[in-house]
C-alpha cells in the first residue's frame, strides 16, 4: 500500500482522550482539550455549564424558520436528555459530525449516511476524520488489513488493522470505548407514497435553501436515477447552483453526455472534470 509522504488531511479533525501529536497543518480546535482541526474545518460550538455540543461540517435544518444555529439547538436538546439530542438529528441534513457531552464523557455521532466519515481506534481513545490519521496518531508501525475484499470493506472495517469506521445510526462513547446503536427509536410508521413524497419534498427543499445561504452549491450530475432526482429537487428549491461530472474514459461516457444534456435543458452551468490523478492536479484544475 502506498501512503502519501505528507498527507494534509484538508477539512480534517483529530480528537483524543489524552495528549496526541497532530499533523503540522492542524491547529487547536475550540473548547476541548486534545482537539485539533485543519484550518479549513468548520466547527460550531455551543456550551453551557459542563455540557457542550460541537458540530463539525455543514449541518442544516429541515424544519421551518430555525431561530438557532445547529449547535445551540442540539445543546438545548442535550440539556433535556441524550435521547432527545439523538432524535433531533432527524431534523438536520448535511455532511457533519457532532461531538456532545462533557469533557471526560464525550460521544461522537455523524450524519445519517456517514457522509462525514468518522474513524476511531477501539480502546485507544482516538477519533479522526481520516483512517490514516488515526493510524499515525496511534504511533508505531502502520498495519495494513489482511482481509481480502473487493469493492470496499465490510461493516466497520478499513484498510488498516487497528482502525474502524463509525457506521450510520451509531455513536461512539469515548469514555467507555464502545459503539452504541441508537436508531430506530421506535417502529417506523407506515405512510402512503404520496404522503411520504410530500414530506420529503418539503424537508429537502428547506435544507437546500438553507445550505445555499452563504455557500456555492455544486451538484454532481450523472445519468443515474438518484442524481436526476436530486437535480429535480434543487431546481424545485429555486436556488442558484452549478453542476459537474467526473471522468474522461469510456466507462463514464454515457454519464458525461447525459449530464451535459440535462444541464443544458435546465439552464445550469456545467463542468466536465477529468480525473487528474492527484489531489494537486484536481486543485490546479478547479482553481486554474
Amino acid at each position: 500500500m502506498q501512503l502519501d509522504d505528507e498527507p494534509d488531511y484538508p477539512r480534517g479533525f483529530l480528537l483524543a482522550t489524552s495528549a496526541v501529536t497532530p499533523p503540522d497543518s492542524f491547529e487547536p480546535g475550540p473548547a476541548l482539550p486534545n482537539f485539533w482541526i485543519h484550518p479549513w474545518t468548520s466547527v460550531g460550538i455551543a456550551q453551557e455549564g459542563t455540557l457542550l455540543v460541537a458540530v463539525i461540517g455543514i449541518c442544516v435544518p429541515t424544519f421551518e424558520s430555525p431561530v438557532e444555529r445547529a449547535p445551540e439547538n442540539l445543546l438545548g436538546r442535550l440539556q433535556q436528555n441524550e435521547e432527545s439530542l439523538l432524535a433531533a438529528l432527524s431534523d438536520f441534513a448535511g455532511r457533519y459530525a457532532v461531538i456532545f457531552g462533557s469533557v471526560g464523557h464525550l460521544k461522537i455521532v455523524n450524519d445519517a449516511t456517514s457522509m462525514r466519515s468518522v474513524f476511531y481506534a477501539p480502546e485507544q481513545g482516538i477519533v479522526a476524520s481520516h483512517a490514516l490519521l488515526v493510524e499515525e496518531s496511534l504511533g508505531e508501525q502502520i498495519v495494513s488489513s489482511k482481509l481480502p475484499v473487493h469493492h470496499g470493506f465490510p461493516g466497520n472495517r478499513t484498510p488498516f488493522a487497528r482502525t474502524k469506521v463509525l457506521t450510520p445510526n451509531t455513536y461512539l462513547d469515548l469514555a467507555r470505548s464502545c459503539v452504541v446503536r441508537f436508531w430506530p427509536f421506535r417502529s417506523v410508521p407506515e405512510v402512503d407514497v404520496e404522503g411520504a413524497a410530500a414530506q420529503l419534498i418539503e424537508q429537502v427543499t428547506r435544507a437546500i435553501r438553507v445550505a445555499a445561504q452563504g455557500h456555492n452549491l455544486r451538484l454532481a450530475l450523472t445519468a443515474g436515477l438518484d442524481s436526476r432526482v436530486l437535480l429535480a429537487m434543487v431546481l424545485h428549491a429555486g436556488v442558484t447552483f452549478e453542476s459537474y461530472t467526473y471522468g474522461t474514459k469510456r466507462d463514464t461516457a454515457v454519464d458525461r453526455a447525459f449530464a451535459l444534456d440535462l444541464a443544458k435543458q435546465a439552464g445550469v452551468p456545467h463542468t466536465l472534470i477529468p480525473n487528474p490523478g492527484t489531489a494537486e492536479g484536481l486543485v490546479d484544475f478547479t482553481t486554474g
